[in-house]
């Protein structure tokens, strides 16, 4: 590709795939309103209810529709006093309980300066590509 494609032949393939990304958006909201009223209609399942169970519908002799409910649990808040009150009791469940996820802040290490650090840093980072973007931007 790259450098073979005439200009017009590029401005038709962004063309392409701008269209391919409309309908893909379009589909993908049709797509979860219908999967909330299959829940809704078929499992009798909302938002509010937090269910965390497995159910099945036939759909014939040979297929049947599973639903998996799951919840999802996430900290909020300053969790440090009860971590730490969890801790006094007993430190292997609070190690157990409590999961410390630590993040690097791209910020912060663009700017670091020591050697030294960025080094140790380096030393624990694994660095990947990240999937492209594209997005077409109105100029005007």
């Amino acid at each position: 590709m790259g450098n073979r494609m005439t200009n017009d032949d590029k401005l038709a393939l962004v063309a392409q795939w701008h269209n391919a990304q409309q309908k893909l958006a379009a589909i993908k909201n049709q797509e979860a309103l219908l999967r909330q009223k299959v829940l809704s209609e078929v499992f009798n399942y909302s938002d509010a209810a937090l269910r965390t169970d497995n159910e099945s519908f036939l759909l014939d002799a040979n297929y049947k529709l599973t639903a998996a409910f799951a919840i999802t649990q996430k900290i909020v808040g300053n969790a440090e006093p009860v971590i730490n009150y969890v801790k006094s009791i007993d430190l292997t469940l609070a190690s157990e309980l409590f999961k410390i996820n630590y993040t690097l802040r791209p910020g912060v290490y663009k700017k670091l300066k020591n050697n030294m650090i960025k080094e140790a840093v380096n030393s624990i980072l694994i660095t990947k590509s990240s999937a492209p973007q594209l997005k077409i931007v109105n100029l005007k």
